[in-house]
């Protein structure tokens, strides 16, 4: 944020007692001090876990974040700490369904219209639409993506519907640059933006940029120009 960036990329999962929580991963074991899958845990438990117990920096051997009191937020408390910011809100977790829980969580902070709800999952996807309604948008599940890459291999024929906002889709398949102008040109015509993940390497973010993209997901906020430095270039 201090750097300047106005959207956030997040995951998230429900506890054992129904809280929305931010975290990427089903378990709690990779990430923090505890063990043991995050639905399974309750928010008080999972409070008590150190966030930060396994993180390091690039390029270095020790654990500095370890012991400094960083826990797993809620999804309302990071809606409150940055009121500003747009989201882009992964839910990961298929059964059992949390759209309801993140309907509550989002309508109670006034942030249904600064959201795109995403997920891979074409059951969550569609469970999202139906509980919002047209509220927020959506990302394509993945089955929505393979529809879209089939139909542009096919050379654009034939129609092709989705209630979704973006493709939101990895910056390599099976290690192929797939990404290009025309496929861009060719999802923006179906008014899809493009969201590409993850770019961690300024030239690829520098080139994704050339060819048009709507968004980049990246873990150094550093690497990617800012709005103000786009206009001078």
């Amino acid at each position: 944020m201090e750097r300047g960036v106005r959207y956030l990329e997040l995951d998230v999962w429900s506890s054992k007692d129904g809280k929305v929580v931010v975290i990427h991963d089903e378990s709690v074991d990779r990430t923090t001090d505890g063990r043991g899958s995050v639905r399974d845990l309750t928010l008080k438990e999972l409070k008590g876990l150190d966030a930060g117990y396994w993180f390091r920096l690039r390029g270095q051997g020790s654990y500095p974040f370890r012991g400094k009191g960083i826990r797993i937020p809620t999804l309302e408390e990071v809606l409150r700490a940055f009121p500003d910011v747009m989201l882009n809100i992964e839910v990961k977790q298929r059964f059992p369904p949390m759209e309801e829980l993140l309907w509550e969580v989002l309508s109670r902070n006034d942030s249904l219209d600064r959201v795109l709800i995403a997920s891979r999952y074409h059951e969550v996807i569609l469970r999202v639409r139906a509980k919002f309604r047209g509220s927020v948008p959506t990302s394509a599940s993945r089955k929505e993506g393979w529809m879209f890459a089939k139909w542009y291999a096919r050379g654009k024929k034939g129609a092709l519907f989705t209630d979704a906002k973006a493709l939101q889709i990895p910056e390599k398949w099976m290690g192929v640059d797939y990404i290009t102008r025309g496929f861009i040109e060719a999802a923006h015509h179906l008014g899809l933006e493009v969201h590409v993940w993850t770019v961690n390497h300024k030239r690829r973010i520098e080139r994704f940029l050339r060819l048009g993209v709507d968004g980049i997901m990246g873990d150094y906020p550093e690497m990617f120009p800012m709005k103000r430095e786009m206009d001078r270039n």
